[in-house]
């Protein structure tokens, strides 16, 4: 009889790294929720948009929301007597 015990496999639980390329740091339970608009979650240094080259297009956006809240006033034609 053999005395084997099963190999038990170990969760692998690999900790989510910075979605720039070359940074290998290891992100924080905050760095994971907070996600930029480009969907993807960078460490402290990357964070800004400018740090990581974000594809969001921020002024698009800007302006559809300006165009959504602004309303369009028009006047009445003024009747000639």
């Amino acid at each position: 009889m053999d005395s084997q015990k099963p190999a038990i496999a170990k969760p692998t639980c690999a900790k989510p790294t910075c979605a720039m390329t070359g940074c290998k740091r290891k992100l924080k339970l905050v760095e994971i929720t907070t996600l930029c608009k480009c969907t993807k979650a960078f460490c402290g240094a990357h964070r800004h948009a400018e740090d990581h080259s974000c594809d969001f297009d921020y002024q698009a956006k800007s302006q559809r929301d300006l165009s959504n809240a602004l309303v369009k006033v028009r006047g009445d034609k003024v009747e000639v007597i």
